[in-house]
């Protein structure tokens, strides 16, 4: 399309979150390589609020302007508002009301700049405990031995993002519930630190995608 004489490659998938979990949504095949690069527009933030005063306008702005045109929006958070109160990055807890209000805020926004998107919400995935205590121990400033993160919190996130989902009307891929689904010895493995998924998580995270993806929305995948 052409916007202000100007060729415009709108985007259709548009992949919102942490800039290290969007790595596991795009590489998803719910569109092919050549494709993707050209479709896909990622937007990495840390936590929702940063996203809402920040980010949120400028999108809106480019769904108005025809500069975007999403057929497909992926929310991906929570895995920094799970921080422990009392951990390392204590500064970075979100509570679980505001997490809850932050995802709805988020998406009727979208709802409402682009009524006829199709979204997707995306919990934290789960912790291993036993490695975040050891990499805590490894510390070698005052935040040493200092815990960030146990399992059970993204837990919780996850059950208020399903909560979020239905208050919304939008599907949930629970990741958490799927991990925590597998014995413990099988899912810390897939986590290289107890926190980011190793190559073989990946690839699993891409077929969860792809099979949330067909079931909710089949006509999204022709569009790629």
């Amino acid at each position: 399309m052409t916007v202000n004489n100007a060729t415009v490659i709108q985007k259709r998938l548009v992949l919102l979150g942490m800039l290290h979990v969007l790595d596991d949504l795009a590489g998803s095949r719910c569109c092919s390589s050549d494709t993707r690069a050209q479709l896909t527009w990622f937007v990495g933030f840390p936590v929702a609020k940063w996203f809402l005063k920040y980010v949120m306008p400028a999108l809106e702005d480019e769904i108005n302007n025809g500069m975007c045109a999403p057929t497909l929006i992926t929310v991906w958070l929570g895995t920094n508002d799970v921080v422990l109160t009392g951990g390392s990055n204590a500064e970075m807890h979100v509570l679980i009301e505001t997490y809850t209000e932050n995802l709805v805020n988020i998406v009727t926004s979208f709802q409402a700049a682009a009524p006829d998107v199709k979204i997707l919400l995306v919990p934290p995935p789960h912790v291993n405990d036993v490695a975040r205590a050891k990499y805590a121990k490894q510390q070698a400033d005052a935040k040493r031995s200092l815990v960030g993160r146990f399992n059970a919190m993204p837990g919780t996130y996850a059950h208020a993002c399903v909560k979020a989902g239905l208050k919304t009307g939008v599907p949930v891929l629970n990741l958490y519930e799927y991990f925590s689904a597998m014995p413990e010895a099988t899912r810390n493995v897939l986590l290289r630190d107890g926190l980011h998924f190793i190559t073989a998580d990946h690839k699993i995270v891409d077929k969860q995608f792809r099979s949330k993806i067909e079931t909710e929305f089949p006509s999204v995948i022709t569009k790629f």
